[in-house]
């Protein structure tokens, strides 16, 4: 928003000089509009100078500055191999190619973390990874490299059966080695898309990131273990030198040594815990893996992107942030969030399976299969956050598989229903409550199928150790979830005969003044990328494709009166061989619909 009040008014040229130049990104102006392309993470703001041409014919410069959000995903093109190390190790077998990247338009998001883009998508992002496959013992992968400044970093890929280990080398502020073991084994999930294989705090600062792929030696019998954690741990006694680094010499030329080692098992999760009668947490040391018994060789690793974070105290943001709401803010790993604070040593999670009315059962999480890093959550279970006063928070979440629901309560405020249709990690703002008392947050997945929680990000306050008192209020809270929930409808009573017929109202249908739909596709490997495009006109209120409801792509420029309709974009990915339908209906200010109008994509 340049604050120019001229409708006919446009962008006309970008003025680069020593001040005014993009640093990490490419822009483009085409048809009165802006473009700004990253093409590395942003390790500061962007200053850009343009020519905005009035419709009178007068020009003025305007200033745009480009900020790093508190956290920014990036996809794998943002990696590139490092060709300065590990030059005689394999090349990836698949190297990242997104044909179609999506584009945001800036002031279109009302929260951070959170991109109408990724709302479907599933599998690899965008249908690109990097990949590598073949893997044998000895053997492993070029280096992938990218620089960063922040004081977190997320490294997301694939676990499943036949995953191997990944090396995450990060020099800067601190140094540190993690290896991660990204096995998966769960004959019910397969493998899992977009998974977050590491989350490591930083001290903040500027660092740089190396990551290889290597191989994982099968086992014949894999036992539980009872002295690992959902955090990472060191290496030493968990692997030897020859599982953590393919050259130990190499290890000890980036200046560690086997102690200095993180390790991190994606599959390490919550060990079981036992009836609690008394809603109090029942504390528990163990966990285990999500697996016991034979496991495959790791001859494969996909790495699909990695995510940033940084501080919001930040002198040359500050202004900006507070703008955007974002000055205020901490994030919090959900399996800290979750804890109940009294010994955090003990690892006691506060989740519930049955609700019958008094007691709750805590959730047998080891069951669950819960990977390192994240909350899984089955269906009907829930999981209890407390905040403090007048604090707003938002959570993290995502679809471990098929499509997902969850729902997100709080005390005298309304549930929200969040779908999830998508792998990747985003944030979801928990609604308001109208006290100003300390915010218990209940999350329950209310659908049919795995939910994955991620972080809590916690806006003007903190977490607070969650109290007996915080459970008597979850207790409530889910008890109203539960009887909110969907009655399947009773058998109709048989009509009498010589009841004569009453008709029935005609249901109004809205028409829109303009409601063009089309859908193009593009294919990727084994995959369809499926666009759908609907141009409608300003009466539409509400438009959904196959009841998902998708947002106006140019709402702002409809605002300013620099574009007459709206459009709308729906992406979606299937497999390159299968047609399918997509039923579009729009809706006016009343809540009425349209007829639906179909497309095969």
């Amino acid at each position: 928003d340049l604050g120019v009040t001229d409708t006919g008014a446009t962008i006309t040229d970008v003025i680069e000089s020593s001040q005014y130049r993009p640093d990490y990104g490419t822009v483009k102006v085409q048809d009165g509009k802006l473009t700004y392309t990253p093409t590395e993470a942003l390790l500061g703001s962007e200053q850009l100078a343009v020519t905005v041409t009035y419709s009178g014919g007068s020009t003025i410069q305007h200033y745009i500055n480009i900020y790093p959000a508190s956290n920014v995903l990036y996809e794998d093109t943002f990696l590139s191999v490092n060709t300065n190390k590990g030059n005689d190790y394999a090349e990836w077998t698949t190297k990242p190619s997104i044909t179609n990247p999506p584009v945001q338009q800036a002031n279109n998001e009302s929260l951070y973390g959170y991109d109408a883009q990724y709302a479907s998508s599933t599998g690899n992002s965008l249908n690109s990874a990097w990949t590598i496959s073949g893997l044998t013992q000895g053997s492993g992968s070029k280096y992938l490299t990218t620089e960063f400044y922040g004081n977190g970093f997320d490294l997301i890929g694939t676990a499943g059966p036949n995953t191997g280990y990944v090396y995450l080398l990060l020099q800067g502020e601190e140094n540190k080695l993690i290896v991660i073991d990204t096995s998966y084994n769960d004959s019910t999930y397969g493998t899992l898309s977009q998974v977050p294989l590491a989350h490591v705090e930083l001290d903040e600062g500027e660092y740089t990131a190396n990551i290889r792929a290597a191989y994982r030696a099968p086992s014949t019998t894999e036992a539980d273990t009872s002295d690992a954690t959902a955090y990472a741990r060191s290496a030493s006694g968990v692997l030897n030198s020859a599982d953590v680094y393919a050259d130990i010499a190499e290890m000890q030329a980036d200046g560690f040594v086997i102690d200095d080692v993180e390790y991190v098992s994606v599959a390490d999760t919550l060990a079981a815990a036992s009836t609690d009668s008394s809603l109090k947490p029942v504390s528990s040391g163990l966990v285990s893996r999500a697996y016991t018994g034979a496991r495959q060789a790791g001859t494969t690793v996909t790495i699909d992107g990695f995510r940033v974070y940084r501080n919001a105290v930040h002198s040359d943001f500050d202004a900006a942030y507070k703008l955007a709401g974002e000055n205020q803010f901490t994030y919090v790993n959900i399996l800290d969030a979750a804890l109940d604070g009294q010994d955090d040593a003990s690892f006691s999670y506060i989740a519930y399976v049955e609700v019958d009315g008094i007691n709750y059962t805590q959730e047998d999480y080891e069951a669950n299969g819960g990977p390192q890093n994240e909350l899984y959550l089955k269906p009907d279970t829930a999981v209890v956050i407390s905040v403090s006063a007048d604090a707003s928070a938002q959570i993290s979440a995502r679809a471990v598989s098929d499509n997902a629901r969850m729902t997100i309560a709080v005390d005298n405020g309304e549930p929200k229903d969040v779908p999830l249709s998508t792998n990747t990690e985003m944030y979801y703002a928990a609604p308001e409550s109208d006290s100003n008392a300390a915010g218990v947050i209940v999350v329950k997945n209310t659908g049919d199928t795995l939910v994955a929680l991620g972080n809590l990000k916690v806006l003007n306050g903190e977490t607070r150790s969650i109290t007996e008192s915080d459970l008597q209020v979850a207790n409530v809270i889910l008890r109203s979830l539960n009887a909110s929930a969907p009655v399947e409808p009773e058998d109709p009573d048989v009509t009498d005969p010589d009841e004569p017929d009453v008709e029935e109202p005609e249901t109004p249908v809205f028409t829109p003044d303009k409601l063009d739909v089309k859908a193009n596709s593009v294919k990727v490997l084994f995959n369809k990328l499926v666009t759908v495009t609907v141009n409608a006109s300003t009466d539409v209120d509400k438009l959904t494709v196959n009841g998902k409801t998708v947002q106006p792509a140019n709402s702002l420029l409809v605002k300013l009166g620099l574009s007459k309709d709206y459009t709308y974009v729906f992406m979606d990915t299937v497999n390159r061989n299968v047609s399918k339908s997509y039923e579009v209906i729009a809706y006016n200010a009343d809540g009425v619909a349209s007829e639906v109008h179909t497309v095969q994509g």
